[in-house]
């Protein structure tokens, strides 16, 4: 399931509970046997929609890259330099 959201002024209503009821209609009707989500740990809201349909938290790892503007190029080194061998723009 990948991003869920619900505009502010329609929460409350049920709407995100309806949306992840349909999916997990969806998911058991077509035999899906794996299904997960991501949320935070501060979204209190989402972790009671989550958990009343039957997802419990399990402990795992997730390591991301964002490039962001001055935190170096995913080729670069570590000070954010290129090597010498990358020639590319």
């Amino acid at each position: 399931m990948a991003e869920l959201y619900v505009e502010p002024d329609a929460r409350g209503q049920g709407v995100a509970t309806a949306l992840v009821g349909e999916a997990m209609r969806i998911f058991r009707e077509r035999a899906v046997s794996f299904v997960a989500v991501w949320t935070r740990p501060d979204n209190p809201a989402a972790l009671s929609v989550y958990r009343n349909h039957g997802f419990e938290p399990t402990e795992q790892t997730v390591l991301t890259w964002l490039p962001l503007p001055g935190r170096g190029r995913p080729d670069a080194g570590p000070g954010g330099e290129r090597g010498a061998d990358n020639h590319a723009p």
